[in-house]
């Protein structure tokens, strides 16, 4: 992505790589994976150095008080981030992954290319032990997957916390029989996901056949009866 892409990308979204949105006392964080292929290209260095600056931003708002690095840092209400991307953190494949809009019994045994169909093992580090979100929602797929990734603390060592991931199924039926899309209901404090599943392609084809022969049947059975009458009066009349 050159200059003239990146440029585009602000002029045309209004945006930045990482972006951090407050709503309701809640924070999101909105990403764009491409920046974080890690490849030391300038978006990418951009994009680290705003995860990097609101990793303070959070820091300082978590606490303890009297850090000297947070006295000329706005101050605002603390709580776990989620994380709003398009590729989804690091992971093998989707062998793990279940439910009617996950991927195919033979998709899930293909691995996935880091940077291409996830994102890297370095960039899925930097954002869980940098930002440290509570839920992280992304896409790409194509295919619904939950993943409950583990926390690393600043010794690298395996922590008991772990960190939510949905990856959302498409939401059209040209990339996926099961399309589904998710509600949620969100607090800083909590947040609840339902997954709703839209009906089937073939469903629907049927359910508009059956519709359109049940009408015909409808419009043309009054006139059946009505062409019946009207030949037996033809028929007594001669």
């Amino acid at each position: 992505m050159d200059e003239y892409q990146l440029n585009r990308f602000k002029d045309h979204f209004e945006t930045s790589s990482v972006r951090m949105v407050r709503q309701n006392d809640n924070i999101f964080i909105l990403i764009n994976s491409m920046a974080l292929e890690g490849d030391g290209c300038d978006l990418c260095k951009q994009a680290e150095n705003e995860i990097q600056n609101i990793a303070k931003l959070l820091k300082c708002a978590k606490g303890p008080k009297g850090r000297k690095i947070c006295d000329q840092i706005e101050k605002m209400p603390y709580t776990q981030p989620i994380i709003l991307q398009h590729f989804p953190l690091y992971r093998k494949n989707d062998k793990n992954c279940t439910g009617p809009d996950s991927a195919s019994e033979e998709e899930k045994s293909v691995t996935f290319q880091p940077r291409w169909d996830c994102l890297s093992k370095n960039s899925t580090h930097l954002l869980l032990n940098s930002l440290s979100p509570r839920l992280v929602l992304s896409g790409h797929s194509h295919n619904f997957c939950e993943v409950r990734h583990p926390v690393h603390n600043v010794h690298k060592a395996v922590t008991d916390t772990q960190t939510l991931e949905w990856t959302l199924a498409s939401f059209s039926w040209r990339n996926n029989k099961n399309p589904s899309f998710v509600l949620g209901a969100i607090s800083n404090g909590d947040f609840k996901l339902n997954k709703c599943l839209m009906p089937r392609e073939l469903t629907v084809i049927w359910t508009y056949i059956i519709s359109a022969v049940t009408l015909l049947l409808w419009l043309f059975y009054p006139m059946s009866k009505a062409f019946t009458r009207w030949r037996r009066r033809g028929v007594k009349d001669s």
